[in-house]
């Protein structure tokens, strides 16, 4: 008889703080990686937003450093503030696995999706 497996999922709103903070160490096609995965997180997530946004301010923000806090949501609205080179390549980074996701739509869904959760 097989044991059961344990899948552990992380929490949305530390996994996407996560990718913000580290966004800046990452080569441009890791950003455009990231940026997919962020878009990604949130259209999982969508019906969830609001819950995603207590948890950062309940447990998530309370253990960063001030700091690194402020960093999340500047980060948020740099790289989704407007299109970018970052954004364009995301968008044809999810072309190759057969999504059609516009620049334009996949920058809007993460600004607003971010902007909710990090508010």
């Amino acid at each position: 008889m097989k044991q059961p497996t344990t899948v552990q999922i992380p929490n949305g709103a530390s996994y996407l703080a996560q990718k913000l903070l580290i966004h800046d160490k990452r080569n441009s096609k890791e950003r455009a990686k990231h940026a997919v995965y962020i878009h990604d997180t949130i259209q999982t997530f969508g019906r969830s937003l609001a819950q995603l946004q207590c948890e950062w301010t309940e447990h998530v923000k309370p253990m960063l450093p001030a700091k690194a806090a402020a960093n999340v949501m500047n980060s948020a609205a740099a790289l989704f503030g407007q299109v970018t080179d970052t954004i364009r390549d995301a968008s044809i980074e999810a072309g190759s696995t057969g999504r059609n996701v516009p620049p334009e739509e996949l920058r809007e869904v993460c600004y607003a999706g971010l902007m909710q959760i990090f508010a």
